[in-house]
C-alpha cells in the first residue's frame, strides 16, 4: 500500500511540475508574439509614415511670391509671382523650370539741380518677365526642412514709355536659403535670397548699370 501511494505521489508531482512548464512556455510564446506583433505593427505605422511624408518623388507645382529690394547704388526694388513646374528625384533633391510676371522701379538719373530747381533721383516703372531654371536641395527629409536653391535665367523687359526704351535686362541668377513646411498634400515655403540682375541702359549716367537685391519670397509647393 505504502509503495502504491509512494508511486502515485511521484506521478502527481512529475504531472503538476509538466503543467507549469507548459503554462510557463506557453505565457513566455505568447508574451514574445505579443512583442514582435507590436513591433512590426508600429514599424510598418513608421515606414508608411515616412514614405508618404518624406520620401518624395515626382511632379512638384510652385506658386512663389517674392519681393526684391535693392542694396546698392540704384536702391531698385521689384515684386511680382512666379510659376515654377519641378521634378524632385527624391527626397533631397529638385529640378525645374519657370516663368514669372514682376513690377520693377529702375533708376534713371541721380537728384541734382538745374539753375534754382532742385530735382529728385528718377525712377521709371515697367514689367519684367524673368525665364529661368531652378535647383533645390534639401537638406533633412523631416516636416520642417531647410534647403539651398539656386536660380538662373533670362529677364525679359516691357517697358511703358519712349524713355525706357533704351534699357535692357538681361542674364540674372539667385542663390537661396529656405526652408520647406510640409503638410500632407502641400508644403508652405520661405526664402532669402541674392539676386543679381545684368542690365543695360545708355542714359544711366553710370558705367554699369547692372543692380543687386535682398529677395524674400513666400509660396506653395503642390
Amino acid at each position: 500500500m505504502k509503495r502504491i501511494l509512494l508511486i502515485a505521489l511521484i506521478l502527481v508531482t512529475t504531472l503538476i511540475t509538466n503543467a507549469q512548464i507548459s503554462i510557463k512556455d506557453f505565457n513566455q510564446a505568447d508574451t514574445t508574439a505579443e512583442v514582435h506583433h507590436h513591433h512590426h505593427y508600429y514599424g510598418y505605422e513608421d515606414y508608411d509614415y515616412e514614405e508618404e511624408e518624406f520620401d518624395l518623388k515626382g511632379f512638384e507645382p510652385h506658386i512663389r511670391i517674392s519681393f526684391d529690394e535693392g542694396i546698392d547704388l540704384f536702391k531698385n526694388f521689384s515684386f511680382g509671382l512666379d510659376l515654377l513646374a519641378a521634378y524632385r528625384f527624391n527626397e533631397h533633391f529638385r529640378i525645374g523650370a519657370g516663368v514669372g510676371l514682376n513690377y520693377v522701379n529702375l533708376f534713371y538719373e541721380k537728384s541734382g539741380w538745374i539753375g534754382d530747381y532742385h530735382f529728385d533721383e528718377y525712377y521709371e516703372s515697367a514689367i519684367g518677365v524673368p525665364i529661368f531654371a531652378n535647383i533645390k536641395a534639401n537638406f533633412l527629409k523631416t516636416k520642417v526642412s531647410p534647403y539651398i536653391g539656386f536660380d538662373i535665367g533670362y529677364n525679359v523687359f516691357v517697358p511703358f514709355s519712349k524713355y525706357a526704351e533704351s534699357n535692357k535686362l538681361g542674364l540674372f541668377f539667385k542663390p537661396t536659403f529656405g526652408c520647406d513646411i510640409r503638410f500632407e498634400k502641400c508644403a508652405l515655403f520661405i526664402e532669402l535670397a541674392y539676386r543679381y540682375q545684368k542690365r543695360e541702359c545708355s542714359i544711366v549716367p553710370y558705367e554699369n548699370a547692372s543692380y543687386s537685391q535682398i529677395t524674400q519670397c513666400i509660396g506653395f509647393q503642390f
